[in-house]
């Protein structure tokens, strides 16, 4: 755990073996002393995978755990050049990509959370060796650098700030779980809460931050810490453009009926970053500590 929990240690055990509630999600999602029926509330680890199970089609986990698969899925959405690295004959896509991007964005195309995500710079390393280096260590996906619109680069100029939206798609009908926006801190590149990253609830119906946010660690923030903006005076841009994008997306591959869509907004309007079909719903629970079971499948119990 990454900070102090009072609460004893039969609860969270009894909560891991009953919810399958990590300890860490006890202690965000304020567990400690609470009754059967406040902790069976919450979406946790062990019941997430249950809830997918429900909406999706788990043929479709290694299309969604592939970046580049996921590009050329929703590639009119991306609104942005990319291109794979896995084997030789990446190269000279990648060159010519290099020749047009000095700048770009590194995935690895298997990993999540924001891991060995970084910004390749070709005047440091030169394309050639910079391909080679990538192709002897993994595979990726690069990706043109999206330029952030102003209203969230001022939260944190150096991390792109994105909206992880869940569809749940219900016949025709598109439901928006719980957005919220993930801010990185000053100096990293990425958002993800588990990079340290700060998790601040939007309104599905305008767009406005909460007036609070939380990191991981436990702490809550009325303002960016870095450049003390205050959430509550953000209102996001377009959000309509960003709802009903969210709405086309759902609908792109039904099979799989529940996907976390992390979106961006640009001066141009919104995008797609990525889309997940496994995300946690940690974001959704830990701010405001309320379990959004119920909110998200209903009344029915795993």
């Amino acid at each position: 755990m990454r900070f102090g929990c009072a609460a004893d240690v039969r609860e969270m055990r009894r909560a891991l073996w009953k919810y399958g509630m990590y300890y860490e999600e006890f202690c965000l999602f304020g567990c400690a002393g609470k009754s059967d029926e406040v902790v069976s509330s919450f979406i946790t680890e062990r019941n997430r995978y249950e809830i997918y199970r429900k909406y999706n089609d788990p043929r479709d986990l290694r299309l969604y755990h592939d970046k580049y698969r996921v590009y050329e899925l929703y590639r009119d959405f991306y609104h942005r050049e990319a291109v794979p690295v896995r084997s030789p004959c990446d190269r000279a896509a990648f060159l010519e990509f290099a020749g047009r991007h000095p700048k770009f964005i590194v995935k690895p195309t298997d990993k999540s959370c924001g891991y060995g995500v970084k910004i390749a710079d070709t005047s440091v390393q030169p394309p050639e060796k910079l391909f080679e280096s990538l192709r002897k260590s993994g595979k990726y996906l690069c990706e043109e650098l999206v330029p952030p619109h102003p209203v969230t680069e001022k939260l944190n100029p150096t991390s792109l700030n994105t909206v992880r939206v869940v569809t749940v798609l219900e016949n025709d009908r598109v439901r928006l779980f719980c957005p919220f926006l993930r801010v990185g801190r000053y100096g990293s590149v990425i958002d993800n809460g588990g990079a340290g990253g700060i998790i601040v609830p939007v309104d599905a119906e305008t767009g406005r931050l909460s007036n609070i946010g939380r990191d991981e660690t436990g702490r809550y923030y009325n303002e960016h810490p870095d450049s003390h903006v205050r959430f509550a005076d953000i209102t996001l841009p377009m959000w309509d453009e960003a709802v009903r994008l969210a709405e086309k997306l759902a609908h792109i591959h039904p099979t799989s009926r529940c996907i976390g869509f992390d979106l961006a907004v640009t001066e141009s309007g919104w995008l797609m970053i990525e889309a997940n079909i496994r995300g946690q719903f940690i974001g959704q629970q830990m701010v405001d500590r309320v379990g959004r079971r119920r909110e998200l499948i209903g009344e029915k119990t795993f």
